[in-house]
């Protein structure tokens, strides 16, 4: 993409850059992404740490129940939500006076979880042993505030970097909402003008922006799990909410409601009843298919690069094992829209048609989209794989193959299972690449929604929406099932 951007009819030229970047328009999309990602940011601040905080170091009486629940936005994708809740306000008379602050309340909404997720890892990282010893002399409150809480801030600041880097990147949101973003006006710039240098050029402000700040939150992670197994024998002191039961209840049950319940709901009404899920199945299930086999597929074929790159990373020392862990993180830098442009001008050659023109194109998006995610996740867990169990199986003469089927495939099942369901959550979902590289003829259910949508057939919309979710959390049920057995074996 980089390259071609720079070529011009004589040759090398700098047209595309000088006409897309020099101009007035770029600091609109600039104040629109940088506005859309800072304020969802910190609603995902707001909602995340706190909710974090209370089901893991209070004496919460429903904590056990919320530490799975908060998990649940994930399995909605955004332009659901964003579909639900233009539903419900009404389309005329909100968002085109706010569709910047809609856009934010939703992908706050959507996107809290990853600070959730990783204040809570960094509460388990945290050494009981720091606490106690400052206990003896100072007050809990204060502990908190002198101990833990900078101990875990790299934890929420790379969960903020997660969080902004996947607000900036959103198309399908700021897109239904009609707010001018980088990835809207890339996309416009390749589809409706088919201009790719001027995309590229657009492009280029956000992919350097998003570089940076993965490098950034990669310094603040480094050595650092998602998944950690505690630092003590001793269970983390908790704090007594009191009277604030009902308060601390208040704050979690909104935030489920807000992100879950009424978006669903809200579903579940437009949808107007069986004949509309009927006839959803009848003119859908050829992408819901299609979008179960691919997400299937994909997310074994992303696990099984995720193993060997994360082994490759923990097992490499010096500047290897960083320039290997920085490569495997570039993919998270390029958001949806640039990377199906640039999937397009890799495959779109006719000695490469039998990609491009399959459904091959797409798993390339789901693969070069999620990887990284898979990588972390299961790189937690090969963390925590001792070397010297390979070692020991080394001197006795197993090969490499056998120490991988005999030691590290059964000791890294776990972060396997949350790597291969993350990475088919999110293909499941996936819009934004897919818009652009879709083969003819073939469509994933998403595409499906959002092709759906623009005809006007909200009850088909919320029926197909629903399905979706539903699929998403029968297979999150089986993989959480197939976990609790394991344990129960062990």
């Amino acid at each position: 993409m980089f390259a071609f951007s720079f070529w011009g009819e004589g040759g090398i030229s700098f047209a595309a850059y000088k006409e897309v970047l020099l101009n007035k328009r770029q600091l609109g999309l600039l104040f629109n992404s940088f506005v859309l990602a800072g304020g969802t940011t910190i609603l995902s601040i707001i909602w995340g740490v706190p909710f974090a905080f209370l089901i893991s170091r209070t004496d919460f009486c429903f904590k056990k129940f919320f530490q799975y629940l908060y998990l649940t936005p994930l399995l909605i994708p955004p332009y659901i939500s964003a579909i639900s809740w233009i539903d419900l306000l009404g389309r005329q008379n909100f968002f085109h006076v706010s569709g910047i602050l809609l856009s934010v309340w939703i992908l706050g909404l959507s996107y809290f979880p990853f600070l959730t997720l990783l204040t809570v890892s960094g509460l388990k990282s945290v050494d009981r042993r720091l606490e106690e010893t400052a206990q003896l002399s100072h007050p809990k409150i204060y502990v908190l505030k002198k101990i833990t809480l900078p101990l875990v801030l790299p934890y929420i600041v790379a969960g903020a970097i997660f969080v902004f880097i996947f607000s900036i990147g959103n198309y399908a949101v700021p897109a239904l909402l009609e707010v001018n973003t980088y990835p809207v006006e890339i996309f416009t710039q390749f589809s409706a003008f088919y201009n790719p240098q001027a995309a590229t050029a657009v492009s280029a402000p956000l992919v350097l922006i998003t570089l940076i700040l993965i490098l950034f939150q990669r310094y603040l992670l480094k050595n650092k799990t998602y998944v950690t197994i505690g630092s003590s024998s001793k269970k983390p002191e908790v704090f007594k909410l009191g009277k604030c039961k009902p308060l601390a209840l208040t704050f979690l049950l909104s935030v489920i409601s807000a992100s879950v319940i009424i978006p669903i709901a809200v579903l579940l009404v437009r949808s107007g009843g069986v004949l509309s899920y009927k006839t959803a199945f009848k003119t859908g299930y050829h992408e819901l298919f299609l979008s179960l086999g691919l997400s299937a597929l994909g997310a074994t074929l992303i696990i099984a690069l995720g193993f060997f790159v994360s082994y490759i990373i923990e097992r490499s020392k010096g500047k290897a094992q960083a320039a290997i862990d920085i490569i495997s993180l570039l993919p998270f830098a390029v958001p949806a829209t640039v990377l199906g442009i640039g999937l397009i001008r890799v495959w779109n050659h006719p000695f490469s048609e039998f990609i491009y023109g399959s459904s091959a194109i797409i798993l390339f998006g789901y693969i070069a989209r999620f990887s990284p995610f898979s990588i972390r996740a299961i790189s937690s867990n090969v963390k925590q794989i001792n070397p010297n169990l390979e070692e020991s199986a080394d001197i006795c003469g197993a090969g490499w193959w056998r120490r991988f089927w005999r030691i590290l495939l059964p000791l890294s099942k776990p972060g396997l299972l949350a790597g291969w369901l993350i990475a088919f959550v999110l293909s499941l979902g996936e819009l934004g690449t897919t818009l652009l590289v879709i083969p003819p003829g073939k469509a994933t259910l998403p595409i499906k929604i959002y092709n759906v949508m623009h005809y006007g057939a909200s009850k088909l919309v919320a029926a197909l929406s629903i399905i979706l979710i539903l699929v998403s959390l029968f297979f999150v049920l089986i993989v959480y099932v197939i976990f609790h057995l394991r344990r129960k074996t062990i």
